[in-house]
């Protein structure tokens, strides 16, 4: 059985919707991950589910500033 946490990021930079499904798009193909999703009413808001066994929120945000963004977690 897979445990499923939620875990919203806060990305501070204005960031457009395809850079958006492009980063989304390389998290979902990373072990552990199973959602990741935003809106473009709220760009900033970028909401995770994952599996706590196979990745930590972290490696998740560390993940994001690899990408040139300033993120912090503002959500479990």
């Amino acid at each position: 059985m897979t445990d499923l946490v939620d875990l919203t990021i806060h990305i501070n930079e204005k960031v457009s919707s395809d850079t958006r499904t492009k980063l989304q798009d390389e998290m979902r193909n990373m072990n552990g991950i199973m959602m990741a999703s935003s809106r473009d009413k709220m760009p900033h808001f970028l909401m995770i589910g994952y599996d706590p066994k196979l990745i930590n929120s972290n490696e998740i945000v560390h993940f994001v500033k690899n990408h040139g963004m300033q993120a912090q977690i503002i959500g479990l």
